[in-house]
């Protein structure tokens, strides 16, 4: 009994005199797969007699083509210099700005409910971190742990992160390149079962640039409603979609074939105003037939958790959506529209490159044809051709198998013409250099 209780002292003073802190589970768990396949590629071996280039990220004004507008920086100038609203704001954000908000969304939407048009109020309202502070607040709203929820292949990396850090589990549906990424809505249909939580849609879509039609999403709708799951519609791009092509709102179809899913619809500053860097995103609940009851009160408990954006940005936000020259979204679109357009016609002369034209926001997904390279290149994969590319040309662009594509990459088209033409040239240099023998004979 002595030696037992000497063995116990011993352990307790050993336990005591060492450092053993051990970190969480939830955080070990957590993952970044744009951060874990970049660190793959080798960022020490560039060429020096090229320029670099990146088309990896999508943030406009790293260009100096995409410029904040000048009325926007003044609004939040002038609420700063004001000093009325260095004060906390309410959890779900600044009252005015959720008015504003649900104002601009009113003109947006229809509803069937009863006859009567229904109206966002402020309380449908919740000013974000960012849209990933939206998507955040709508997957802990609805998930717990364990719980699945369908998500779009190839899509958005931070959906999988957010998934990882809570425990729930992402069942992916597919997008069709095909049929310019439509949901493949039978294959989604068969993901279902009993702990699926709710459908996440994207559109228009980060990475791949398309713009879901009508009829597509009302498939999705459709089963929706059948299974009785809410839908969370990220459509931060919704107004970065290009001239010849429509986009729907889920939320507005909802309404206007009275459809009776709940909608949790997400957005926010970063593109369309391009301020990226000030984080500032919402949450709109779509609910006539109020449904989400209980689920308002878990987003209530949730902002409490998140908080929001800095004050003097929630308090000038009203006054951005109003006083912004429509003129001025205008030019972003245009402008994209047409990069995309050259960056389209470039590189599908590329026998080795297949790339699908873009509808709207920012990205386009290009797909590598392997069985046109030289098996000697060593290009086997989208990672290995990003490599190669990166070290050839100082192009970097982002392997598709950091959205779910293996075989793809993604381009922004946010530079300037003179520089998407130079990254066109580098594509079809590289190309060229390790094409197979036959179809080299094309080029």
């Amino acid at each position: 009994f002595f030696s037992v209780f000497l063995l116990l002292c011993f352990n307790l003073y050993t336990m005591a005199s060492q450092w053993n802190i051990i970190p969480s589970r939830n955080a070990m768990r957590t993952s970044n797969p744009l951060r874990e396949i970049v660190e793959q590629l080798d960022m020490k071996s560039i060429t020096k007699e090229k320029k670099f280039i990146s088309v990896s990220i999508g943030d406009p004004v790293l260009f100096p083509n995409f410029k904040t507008h000048a009325s926007i920086t003044k609004a939040v100038v002038d609420t700063t210099q004001s000093e009325r609203r260095n004060n906390y704001m309410h959890t779900s954000g600044y009252k005015k700005a959720r008015i504003a908000l649900a104002d601009k969304y009113n003109s947006l939407n229809l509803s069937g409910v009863d006859g009567n048009r229904f109206k966002y109020t402020f309380n449908d309202i919740y000013v974000t971190v960012g849209c990933v502070g939206a998507i955040n607040m709508a997957l802990m709203a609805l998930l717990n742990a364990g719980d699945n929820i369908l998500l779009p292949r190839p899509g958005f990396s931070y959906y999988r992160t957010v998934c990882e850090a809570y425990d729930f589990h992402p069942k992916y549906y597919n997008l069709l390149p095909d049929k310019n990424w439509a949901i493949d809505v039978a294959q989604l249909e068969s993901l279902i079962d009993d702990r699926t939580k709710a459908i996440f849609v994207n559109n228009p879509s980060n990475p791949c640039g398309n713009v879901l039609s009508k009829e597509n999403l009302l498939q999705l709708i459709d089963i929706a409603e059948r299974y009785k799951l809410p839908i969370i519609a990220d459509e931060i791009y919704a107004e970065l979609v290009f001239p010849g092509n429509t986009f729907h709102s889920v939320t507005r179809l909802c309404a206007e074939y009275d459809m009776r899913v709940p909608v949790l619809m997400l957005s926010g500053m970063a593109k369309y105003w391009l301020v990226p860097g000030w984080k500032v995103g919402w949450l709109c609940v779509h609910d006539p037939y109020n449904v989400l009851k209980q689920v308002r009160l878990a987003l209530n408990h949730i902002a409490s958790l998140a908080l929001s954006p800095a004050s003097t940005i929630q308090v000038a936000l009203a006054q951005i959506i109003a006083d912004t020259p429509v003129s001025f979204h205008n030019s972003i679109v245009n402008r994209l529209s047409e990069q995309s357009a050259l960056f389209y016609e470039q590189v599908n002369k590329i026998p080795q490159l297949t790339a699908l034209k873009a509808q709207g926001t920012m990205y386009t997904m290009v797909r590598i044809n392997l069985d046109r390279f030289q098996a000697s290149s060593g290009i086997r994969d989208c990672v290995t051709f990003a490599n190669k590319l990166l070290k050839e040309q100082a192009l970097l662009v982002l392997p598709g198998v950091i959205f779910g594509m293996p075989n793809y990459f993604r381009v922004v088209f946010c530079p300037p013409k003179k520089i998407i033409q130079q990254v066109a040239d580098r594509l079809s240099e590289f190309c060229r250099k390790h094409a197979a023998r036959t179809s080299r004979a094309k080029l």
